[in-house]
């Protein structure tokens, strides 16, 4: 932000290959990510702002600086969501925040007018991994791709023949 263009490792910017992630798999982070949990930076609201803008403005480095200043929010935010969720919940929340990240980063053209409006997409996107997670297990309860109301008329019909064969 020198006004001198600097060059961009795109592995280090933190650009994702698009691709999902199958819920309750760790998904993993880009290196700037991780380093930004050893140790993350405090900055001020005007400051994260300004990385914002300059992100959707396509500089991928914008992004890199960023990752280190939000994780401690995006990390207390998860820890909240997972509080709620049944003590047999198989999605940790480191593995909530780096879903969450990969999300945001790999979007097209990202576009935040301020951190709470990063915050607020980023919890979004939370809950969204959360009840995709959900749905998951449930469908892996059920027998993967029968539907309850697909189950509940196999039961049903399964019993009636029953009933027919015993009179």
């Amino acid at each position: 932000m020198n006004g001198k263009p600097q060059p961009v490792n795109p592995a280090a910017a933190g650009q994702i290959p698009s691709g999902t992630h199958p819920a309750g798999q760790p998904a993993e982070a880009p290196k700037a990510f991780g380093a930004a949990k050893a140790g993350s930076a405090q900055a001020g609201p005007h400051e994260v702002t300004q990385l914002l803008v300059d992100w959707s403005h396509g500089d991928h480095a914008a992004l890199e600086k960023l990752t280190p200043l939000v994780y401690d929010e995006l990390r207390r935010l998860a820890h909240r969501y997972m509080e709620r969720q049944p003590p047999d919940h198989t999605l940790q929340t480191t593995a909530l925040v780096n879903e969450a990240y990969l999300r945001l980063a790999d979007q097209k053209r990202p576009s935040f007018a301020n951190r709470s409006h990063f915050l607020a997409v980023a919890a979004k996107a939370m809950r969204q991994i959360l009840v995709n997670h959900a749905k998951a297990s449930q469908r892996q309860k059920r027998g993967s791709g029968a539907s309850l109301t697909d189950t509940n008329f196999t039961n049903l019909h399964q019993m009636m023949q029953w009933l027919a064969q015993a009179e």
